[in-house]
């Protein structure tokens, strides 16, 4: 079993994304484990404030420093193999291998920003920082989830079929899946390859492993 736990500043967005069906699939089969940490529940002030004005003038709130460092220990536990992960434009680019390496660990803490980000200071209290792509999100919720979703697709047991994982595209290479195709053979003049009809299984992984490279090399992968 693996635990996940998301530092959140947003509990509807992840009570949302629950609904997954991969990933509420394995809740249900005790395959995961899940628990959201609301940062609101560690702040000391008044009205349970999780940001501040940055230092300097910059525009836009930050979350503070102090709020996510409890959150973080508050989830230690000495017994479990665990990786504290903060999603962050600036962190390395996640990649499929990312998704196997994460899915051995035994507990998985995912620290999710909003506004313009975090302090500074909270690199010193996580494992690695990444990041699902060059783009801006309202919020680190949609990375973390769409990250837990390529994880627990890996998870035994989860699919149906687990063996099909391993002739995905990404999964043991480093190239894209060939295309894939069903009856009918022609659907308005768009026709099935004749040689996957060939039975010659030597062209086929051929045509396949060239379909492959072309794509992968057209979409730079």
């Amino acid at each position: 079993m693996i635990n996940v736990s998301i530092i959140s500043a947003s509990h509807k967005i992840i009570h949302v994304f629950l609904k997954n069906f991969i990933i509420k699939k394995a809740i249900k089969n005790n395959l995961l484990n899940f628990s959201e940490i609301q940062l609101k529940h560690f702040s000391q002030t008044k009205y349970n404030k999780i940001d501040n004005k940055p230092i300097g003038g910059k525009h836009g709130p930050i979350l503070k420093i102090e709020n996510l460092v409890s959150a973080i220990r508050s989830l230690s536990n000495s017994n479990l193999l665990t990786r504290k992960i903060i999603l962050d434009p600036c962190g390395s680019l996640f990649t499929q291998s990312d998704a196997l390496r994460l899915s051995c660990y035994e507990h998985l803490i995912f620290i999710c920003g909003r506004y313009e980000g975090f302090d500074s200071r909270i690199y010193h209290y996580i494992d690695e920082s990444i990041s699902i792509g060059p783009f801006t999100l309202s919020n680190g919720e949609f990375a973390a989830i769409t990250i837990l979703d390529c994880i627990t697709r890996l998870i035994p047991n989860t699919l149906s079929n687990y063996n099909s994982i391993l002739h995905e595209s990404f999964q043991m290479n480093k190239f894209i899946e060939h295309d894939q195709y069903t009856l009918p053979q022609t659907f308005e003049n768009f026709h099935v390859p004749e040689i996957l009809f060939s039975g010659n299984h030597k062209k086929i992984k051929e045509f396949k492993s060239k379909n492959s490279l072309c794509k992968s090399t057209i979409y730079k992968i």
